[in-house]
């Protein structure tokens, strides 16, 4: 048995990459029965999306469920969390797991795990796949992030996986020895069933701005300010939701369709299939320790993306070519909005679209499932 546990996530947060997770670990190791750690109502999300598109997860996958209540004070929370992640790892030592793999782990996961190996009361290899919290590294954390957790090297049986060779480039030389044995995969995703529509019958063209915008909006509001008359032929479309009420008159302002509760899947996939474009206006250096899940959902729905050029998606431009608008300042993608809308740009949308399909090849999780074995066997 190999469990993954996910001891971060309550709700829709990460669903989609631990449904294409599982997937990838019971297509790498068929003749094993996956357990899913998690809270129920991530449990919940990630469930609809595995038996809707995962081939290979659903007949093999258990989900266990745990208690979900944290704490708000922060010392009492981690403590709690950590306890969490201890209960965890017992379920998985109980159930027999021959691997332990967490789908996503930040400081305390870490140092949870790091205790439970070198006081030998997990025996297992363990794998920990790190997200956002990697962007810790380039910063002064405190005592429960990541950066104090790796500061020195991780115990012989527990390995880190990075979602992408950028990443792995990228990491600060003063934790090498923490790295040193990382598993390297690609973002692991699972392709929309459906495609973007064409410009045919559209009066406008849609651009879909993705996820929680609480933090995004502004960038982009700005950037359509500065797209003059252009404008008028362009359609704002909210593919995601807006937490923060403060951000609401900007919403507004930019949106026509509701921005105010997160997305269902199927909403969610409904908006984002009626796009033309996504965009994406982050600061690039947020990207230089994880990869982007815009422009996963761009290969996803065929749909080209907006962007400023970051790590990640310099590396998958320079592997896959031609599969999005990139540029390295908002003037310059202004720019190329501007040579583009203004006659939609029908050649190179089309040769794109060929592009980003073969580019998907890579992220699959079958096709990503026999380098993985070998990776974890050498653990």
């Amino acid at each position: 048995m190999i469990a993954v546990i996910e001891p971060n996530s309550r709700s829709f947060e990460h669903a989609k990459f631990n449904a294409a997770l599982l997937d990838l670990v019971a297509c790498a190791f068929p003749e094993q029965v996956i357990r899913f750690i998690s809270r129920k109502e991530h449990a919940d999300q990630v469930r609809g999306v595995s038996f809707s598109q995962g081939p290979a997860a659903p007949d093999r996958t258990v989900y266990i469920t745990t208690a979900g209540y944290s704490p708000r004070w922060s010392k009492v929370g981690a403590l709690f969390r950590g306890g969490q992640v201890l209960f965890q790892l017992r379920m998985a030592r109980c159930g027999g797991a021959s691997r332990v793999i967490f789908s996503s782990a930040g400081g305390i996961a870490i140092r949870m795990v790091e205790l439970a190996l070198s006081t030998g009361w997990l025996r297992c290899p363990v794998y920990s796949v790190m997200h956002g919290e990697l962007c810790e590294l380039l910063t002064e954390g405190g005592a429960g992030s990541l950066a104090t957790a790796v500061k020195r090297p991780l115990h012989r049986l527990h390995r880190p996986i990075l979602l992408g060779a950028s990443i792995r480039s990228n990491l600060p030389a003063a934790f090498e020895g923490s790295f040193r044995n990382a598993v390297v995969i690609e973002h692991p995703y699972h392709w929309a069933m459906s495609a973007p529509k064409s410009k045919n019958g559209f009066e406008k063209i849609t651009i879909g701005v993705l996820g929680n915008l609480s933090t995004r909006l502004q960038n982009t509001c700005h950037w359509a300010d500065r797209l003059g008359d252009l404008r008028r032929k362009i359609r704002f479309s909210c593919v995601g939701f807006v937490s923060d009420r403060n951000s609401w008159p900007d919403a507004e302002r930019l949106f026509m369709d509701d921005f105010r509760k997160p997305l269902s899947h199927l909403e969610f996939a409904e908006r984002a299939s009626n796009c033309n474009f996504f965009i994406s206006l982050d600061n690039p250096d947020s990207y230089k320790l994880r990869a982007s899940g815009t422009f996963m959902d761009s290969l996803s729905f065929l749909t080209p993306m907006f962007a400023l050029r970051n790590c990640y998606i310099a590396e998958c431009e320079r592997r896959h070519g031609d599969i999005g608008y990139f540029g390295d300042s908002l003037d310059e993608l202004l720019t190329i909005a501007h040579i583009e809308f203004e006659r939609f740009p029908t050649e190179r949308y089309t040769r794109m679209l060929d592009m980003m399909r073969s580019a998907r090849s890579c992220f699959d999780p079958v096709a990503q499932a026999h380098n993985l074995r070998a990776d974890l066997e050498k653990c």
